[in-house]
């Protein structure tokens, strides 16, 4: 007789056996919570929340994850934005629903060498199954673990370039590949919003039981102003908790790989239409939209319009007249090297060609033809790559350029970049340099050529670069967030800043500072040579009788 292999437990009866509570040592249910009912079932292997605050999303993905590891032996990586919110989250909500069950305490391992039980806050071993908790500022934790299911909570707030890493994890060939993602979103085509407009885009239906009307809960059209209720959309009866509780998910896209819901607090049968109001009146819009409703949010004033552009282009009879006195190059490196040509002059600088090359062959041809008085280059992706071309150029006339971004643990500089001219090498705070670019292309310093090369698509590249406002490290910092290819972005602010090291005061006036051997660097640094030659150039650089010659320190 043929032995019958035991089916695993319905999530929803594995939650009552093992006498699992809320982090408040509440019973768990999911008649106000109906609409993550269908989420923690969910087998899919992609998954994506879209989601408001405050509506449990969390925890349930926390209960979904012990149930998967009470199947089989998994690894799991749980990646938040920060350390501190790791903490967090390990202390408030996944160790709790450990401790309220004494089964699934009994299956915290212990470590064979040691005889101690494995569980720190960034690591837990649950019966055979691994849990990795980790920031995603930590890059080198991101390449250690190999991962059968991994949580990106947070999404729009976690480091891109981290978060990829650890996605990276789960391509090993015995991975189950199991991927979820959720956070709040903050943009439109960016990070949570993108991938869930990506998915099958699921929608919470619930039905009015005035007129029987299946809809989406959204605002404004459920709530009354005057009545300070819901309402059904259609007919304008009040809603009751009861109708908000009752629901299904509706797939707008059926048959796509990624199964996506989005929750918004107007779901939630605990939040009342007061409440929502509230919000409404006292938030920003940014926030209401973001926090209450789940919703991506930007502000008109906040993006690069049509109008911002055509007010920075030079005409041809303009450029015309244009003293060109350096040409600059800068170079944004990635698949391919979006490049951005122009000129320099003590008042303003002007980008006159935006163009990609594909291999690094073309890119040599093109700079030994054009010869370039200065190109700025990231370092990143490829730093062999980069130094390669500055070791073949000089690092008098070829930066490399590192941008980061500052935290607040780190020593603020007096400005946004930081100069190592012995070597070639440039630190920039990426927000900082953003926003000095956008703002000498509002008081025309920065020019555009109207009839350059490649117009077109730098303005479509301009307007995909979004400012924003997040919290890290327990403030809140300014920030540049991608919504499609900014390439050229990049590119035109490393030639603003090759511009900068000519010219320090463009357009402050006819007055201009050199200081000698601001860019050009001789092989004997601080030689009696040296110090003569690099004056006779600053000399030879004068521009009229209010140039300013700062004499070369003899003491480097």
């Amino acid at each position: 007789m043929k032995k019958e292999i035991p089916q695993p437990l319905p999530i929803l009866s594995w939650i009552k056996n093992n006498k699992l509570k809320t982090s408040k040592n509440s019973e768990i249910e999911f008649t106000d919570h109906a609409f993550l009912l269908d989420y923690i079932r969910d087998p899919a292997k992609r998954i994506v929340l879209r989601k408001c605050t405050q509506i449990g999303a969390t925890f349930s993905t926390l209960i979904k994850l012990l149930y998967l590891t009470d199947k089989e032996n998994l690894s799991i990586v749980y990646t938040l934005p920060t350390s501190g919110d790791v903490k967090d989250l390990v202390v408030s909500k996944f160790d709790p629903i450990i401790e309220s069950s004494a089964l699934l305490r009994a299956k915290v391992a212990k470590d064979i060498f040691s005889r101690r039980a494995v569980f720190s806050s960034v690591l837990k071993r649950i019966g055979g199954s691994h849990y990795f908790f980790r920031g995603s500022w930590a890059e080198h934790k991101a390449q250690t673990i190999d991962a059968d299911v991994l949580v990106v909570d947070e999404l729009d707030f976690q480091k891109p370039e981290v978060r990829e890493m650890y996605e990276e994890r789960l391509a090993g060939s015995s991975s189950k590949d199991i991927l979820y993602w959720m956070g709040v979103p903050s943009l439109p085509n960016f990070g949570i919003s993108e991938l869930y407009d990506r998915s099958d885009q699921r929608e919470w239906f619930i039905k009015c039981s005035g007129c029987s009307k299946l809809q989406t809960l959204e605002f404004p059209d459920n709530i009354s102003f005057q009545k300070i209720a819901y309402v059904c959309k259609f007919c304008k009866a009040e809603l009751s908790d009861d109708d908000r509780r009752t629901g299904k998910w509706v797939a707008k896209l059926p048959g796509r790989e990624i199964h996506g819901y989005s929750i918004n607090r107007l779901m939630a049968p605990w939040v009342s239409a007061s409440k929502i109001i509230d919000d409404y009146h006292t938030k920003t819009a940014k926030h209401f939209y973001n926090f209450a409703l789940g919703l991506p949010y930007l502000e008109k004033t906040n993006k690069f319009s049509r109008e911002d552009f055509n007010n920075t282009l030079m005409s041809d009879l303009e450029f015309s007249d244009f003293k060109r006195e350096r040409i600059v190059c800068g170079i944004d490196q990635g698949n391919y090297f979006h490049t951005i040509l122009g000129f320099g002059n003590p008042s303003e600088n002007i980008v006159t060609k935006a163009q990609v090359f594909k291999d690094a062959k073309d890119l040599n041809d093109f700079l030994d033809l054009i010869r370039p008085d200065l190109v700025v280059i990231d370092m990143f992706p490829d730093q062999h790559f980069a130094k390669g071309l500055q070791q073949k150029y000089s690092a008098s006339n070829f930066i490399l350029l590192n941008q980061r971004t500052w935290s607040s643990t780190i020593e603020r500089l007096h400005d946004y970049m930081k100069v190592d001219r012995q070597h070639g090498l440039i630190n920039i705070d990426r927000t900082e340099a953003l926003d000095r670019m956008m703002e000498r292309l509002k008081n025309k310093t920065l020019r555009i050529l109207r009839s350059m090369t490649g117009l077109e698509e730098l303005f479509i590249h301009f307007q995909n670069m979004i400012p924003d406002i997040e919290e890290r490290f327990g403030r809140k910092q300014k920030v540049y967030k991608k919504i499609g290819k900014e390439d050229f972005v990049h590119a035109t602010n490393y030639f603003s800043i090759g511009c900068e090291l000519f010219f320090p005061y463009a357009g402050q006036g006819q007055r201009e500072t050199i200081e000698s051997s601001e860019v050009y660097l001789p092989a004997h640094k601080g030689s009696e040579q040296w110090l003569k030659e690099s004056f006779e150039r600053a000399m030879g650089r004068c521009s009229g009788m209010d140039t300013i010659i700062i004499p070369p320190k003899s003491n480097f």
